[in-house]
C-alpha cells in the first residue's frame, strides 16, 4: 500500500475493537499517522490506483484545521495526488469511490443529481445567454474571508478542455477583470 504521496506503507494494518462502548483502532504502523498528524475527526480515503494498487490519504477534521499551523493543513502535493489518482481512474475508465458526509465535510464539488439535471438540460439556453463582450459577475467565497464579487468582460468563449472534450456542450469564459486584487481569480470561468 502506498500513501497518495507516494511513500510506502506497506505495514498499515487496523484493528478495530469495542471495549467499553470506546471504540478503538490501533495502528501498527505509528511513524505513519504520526506523519499525518492524525487526530479524532480525520479520515483516510482509500483509492485504487490503475495497477490495482491501493492508495491512501487523510482528510483532516475541518474544526481541527484551525488550530494546526498552514504549513501542516497545505499538504497541495497529497491533495493533488489524490485528485490525480482519481482523475487517472476516470481516464482509464476504472472504478473508484467518494464516500461524502455533509454533516462532517461539506464538499461543494459534490452537487445534487437535480441540480446536475437541471443544469444539463438548459445548457443550450445558458450557453446563448453569454456573448463576448458582455459584463460577468462571479462571487467567490473562502473559509477565512467574507463572501467578495468581482466583475468584468467575456474575452472569449470555447471548450472547457479542447484537447480532451473537444465540442463539449460545457463552456469555458475567458474573463478580463476590471480591477486588480490580492485574491486569486481564474483567467476563465465555467458559468
Amino acid at each position: 500500500m502506498r500513501d497518495a504521496a507516494a511513500a510506502v506503507a506497506n505495514e498499515l494494518e487496523l484493528v478495530c475493537s469495542v471495549e467499553k462502548n470506546d471504540a478503538k483502532v490501533d495502528l501498527t504502523m505509528r511513524v505513519f499517522v504520526n506523519s499525518k498528524r492524525l487526530v479524532a475527526g480525520d479520515a483516510f480515503i482509500f483509492l485504487r490506483d490503475e495497477n490495482g494498487e491501493l492508495r491512501v490519504g487523510v482528510r483532516h477534521a475541518i474544526c481541527q484545521q484551525s488550530n494546526i499551523p498552514s504549513s501542516i493543513i497545505s499538504s497541495r502535493r497529497m491533495q493533488i495526488a489524490v485528485l490525480a489518482a482519481v482523475s487517472h481512474a476516470i481516464s482509464r475508465t476504472t472504478n473508484f469511490s467518494v464516500y461524502y458526509k455533509p454533516r462532517t465535510n461539506p464538499s461543494e464539488f459534490i452537487i445534487p443529481y437535480d441540480q446536475y439535471m437541471e443544469a444539463t438540460n438548459n445548457m443550450e439556453a445558458m450557453n446563448s445567454n453569454f456573448s463576448v463582450g458582455m459584463r460577468f459577475r462571479m462571487r467567490i467565497e473562502r473559509e477565512a474571508a467574507p463572501e467578495q464579487r468581482f466583475t468584468g468582460t467575456i474575452i472569449e468563449i470555447g471548450d472547457s478542455d479542447p484537447l480532451r472534450w473537444p465540442g463539449s456542450k460545457w463552456r469555458c469564459l475567458k474573463v478580463q477583470w476590471d480591477a486588480t486584487s490580492a485574491v486569486p481569480r481564474p483567467e476563465k470561468v465555467s458559468p
